[in-house]
């Protein structure tokens, strides 16, 4: 399977399931444009975290809000960068190319991602005023 289509499949999956354990199930919504507005900082945390279980095959026991993803979890710079990606594509916003370095555990990574969701809708928004 192509690496692009194996991850559409995870997300897809991620999306459609819930995690459990330490923290609460959850379910992600699969209508994620009518979400984006409302996802909260938890649901991004166990977004990452699905997404490093179920891809990087990364135990959930081993995976801490504050694991390092290169240094403490044994990703390389193409897997940070493809966390990156995901996050993205999924939650429908863009991350500055200056703050991918920045973003090097859930903890960080997390609130980077609602702040520029929270960014991209006060532009839409700015956009459609604007017209």
């Amino acid at each position: 399977m192509r690496p692009l289509k194996k991850i559409q499949k995870i997300i897809h999956k991620i999306a459609n399931s819930s995690i459990t354990g330490s923290h609460k199930a959850t379910n992600l919504p699969s209508e994620k444009n009518n979400y984006i507005d409302q996802v909260s900082e938890e649901e991004i945390n166990i977004f990452i975290e699905k997404m490093l279980v179920d891809y990087f095959k990364i135990p959930q026991n081993k995976i801490q809000y504050d694991s390092l993803f290169i240094e403490d979890l044994g990703l390389n710079k193409d897997d940070h960068e493809l966390i990156i990606v995901n996050l993205q594509r999924y939650f429908s916003c863009m991350i500055p190319e200056e703050l991918h370095k920045i973003a090097r555990t859930i903890n960080i990574t997390a609130p980077l991602v609602k702040k520029c969701i929270e960014t991209d809708q006060l532009s839409a928004a700015r956009n459609k005023k604007g017209k």
